[in-house]
């Protein structure tokens, strides 16, 4: 029999693990914080509130921190939160020395410190959201997930926490997110609930702006790019998209050919190896209209994760099939076996519902059922038609998301040595290639900075004295001498295989400019 103070020690130690159990879960509920479901039918979440709830997170939870990067163009909070185990969070500063020790700045990492990385590194894992902002699911989304991160004990949210560091950017454009969500909740009930926004949901470039990763003329660019290219330099960048709602529900990557050659070759291995984690947990999870090798490809350059491919960066993309923004959309249902009218495929793009393929989003008709619904090895459970939710879109980006986070830290030591390799390949290729660096000659030049492209170059690569060289010597090229002001961005670098060196494909539509 226990003794009264044994009794009494006891109980204080029951007490104190109940406490530690559920001090994470002091936090709301996002369904208490907001009033309604996330995702839930006519119901969006404004960008002021959920910044607000991201704050509660990180005064409630020692996994969770938030950071303004700055202010958007038209004043709003830029913020990105960072989450992982508070053991991770107290030694933060020691791990972004690791990751960036693994990109080789400061020159190449010693045997011991790369040993180090391998042995005590994380995964560095970039998720952004909704640049364009009537795609609106995958800020919702990410409410939920920090919630879910930052309460739950479950084995699999510890092994996350523990092995990865993930950068959370729940909104690339909350200017956007602001304008669409109060259209949208001024026209709730009356009759132009499904109307379009009638102004550009960016001031300055619209739907363009994930095709300023090369230029960096906004701020929203710059400061990105500050984040992934200079604080941190994560391993992995997912970005998430919505697409036209006619056809398969998500995609997921690979993309389709062709591919870039100037991209190393494990890039696009591990897209497919995370890509197609996230199909299987959708598959597992019962969803349908899972797609991968479709509409979007490794040609082009103009998505911003994939922008990542020229720092060694492991870029992705998901696109999940749109609503009416937060309205429900009906589709009429397709029947196997018997010939449907063209109606788009995995984008929705067709005659019915113009450019993009969102012409029908904001009508209250039923789309036509889809056509494609031919079982295959990259589509293997067809979406055949019926009732579609801003809630359908949180679900499928949330499995997908938690998925990849999932995996990212089952691999993190495969990640982490491939990644080192991909560095150091591309930097020794740099050094014994035909061409070791990009000479931007600058003699009569109106803007000697513009010339060389210096502001550019800093953004989109790393610390000014390691990318573009301007000194006062000779440099020598094809037995051309040149003046002592010309650039020199030198390709012994990590950033290098961004540079269009010669057997890479031209550059095409809307990026011509990123041979800059």
């Amino acid at each position: 029999m226990l003794s009264r103070s044994s009794l009494r020690f006891a109980l204080l130690v029951t007490a104190a693990c109940t406490f530690v159990a559920t001090a994470a879960g002091t936090l709301q509920t996002p369904e208490q914080f907001v009033g309604h479901r996330i995702g839930a039918d006519g119901k969006l979440v404004r960008w002021d509130k959920a910044v607000e709830y991201y704050k509660l997170a990180a005064a409630n939870s020692d996994r969770v921190r938030v950071r303004e990067l700055g202010k958007t163009s038209q004043n709003n909070p830029f913020v990105v939160l960072e989450i992982s185990s508070p053991d991770t969070l107290k030694n933060l500063d020691r791990y972004k020395q690791l990751e960036k020790k693994l990109y080789f700045q400061g020159g190449s990492p010693s045997d011991a410190e790369r040993d180090a990385i391998f042995r005590e590194g994380k995964i560095v894992l970039a998720i952004t959201c909704s640049i364009h902002a009537t795609e609106i699911g995958a800020t919702q989304m990410a409410i939920e997930l920090v919630h879910r991160l930052a309460t739950e004990d479950s084995p699999a949210v510890k092994k996350i926490l523990d092995n990865v560091i993930f950068l959370l950017v729940p909104s690339l454009n909350p200017d956007g997110q602001i304008l669409v969500t109060d259209w949208f909740n001024k026209n709730v009930g009356t009759p132009y609930a499904n109307s379009p926004i009638p102004y550009l949901y960016h001031p300055y470039v619209g739907h363009d702006n994930n095709r300023d990763m090369y230029m960096f003329t906004q701020k929203e660019s710059q400061y990105t790019a500050r984040l992934l290219w200079h604080d941190w330099f994560p391993s992995v960048w997912l970005d998430e998209h919505q697409m036209g709602s006619n056809g398969a529900r998500i995609f997921v990557m690979p993309a389709t050919d062709p591919i870039n050659p100037n991209v190393h070759p494990l890039i696009y291995r591990w897209n497919g190896i995370l890509g197609q984690s996230q199909a299987a947990a959708l598959e597992a999870a019962g969803k349908e209209g899972i797609i991968y090798n479709s509409t979007y490809t490794n040609f082009w350059e103009g998505a911003m994760a994939w922008s990542g491919w020229w720092h060694n960066q492991i870029g992705l993309l998901t696109e999940v099939a749109s609503a009416r923004i937060a309205a429900p959309m009906e589709q009429q249902r397709a029947t196997p076996g018997r010939p449907t009218p063209a109606a788009g495929g995995g984008r929705g793009e067709g005659p019915s519902t113009g450019p993009g393929g969102r012409g029908n989003q904001f009508s209250d008709a039923p789309l036509a059922a889809p056509s494609d619904i031919n079982s295959r090895t990259e589509y293997p459970r067809p979406w055949l038609g019926g009732r579609w939710t801003l809630r359908d879109i949180v679900d499928y980006e949330l499995i997908a998301t938690m998925a990849l986070l999932d995996t990212a830290a089952d691999r993190r030591e495969a990640i982490l040595r491939q990644i080192y390799e991909v560095n150091r390949q591309t930097i020794e290729d740099g050094r014994k290639g035909p061409v070791s660096a990009i000479l931007v000659p600058t003699e009569g030049q109106h803007d000697v900075r513009e010339a060389a492209q210096t502001p550019h170059c800093r953004r989109g690569s790393v610390p000014r004295r390691r990318r573009v060289r301007r000194g006062r010597q000779e440099v020598r090229s094809r037995d051309v001498r040149h003046s002592d002001d010309a650039g020199v961005r030198a390709l012994c670098e990590g950033h290098a295989r961004g540079s269009n060196l010669p057997g890479g494909p031209p550059r095409t539509e809307r990026t011509a400019g990123t041979a800059l």
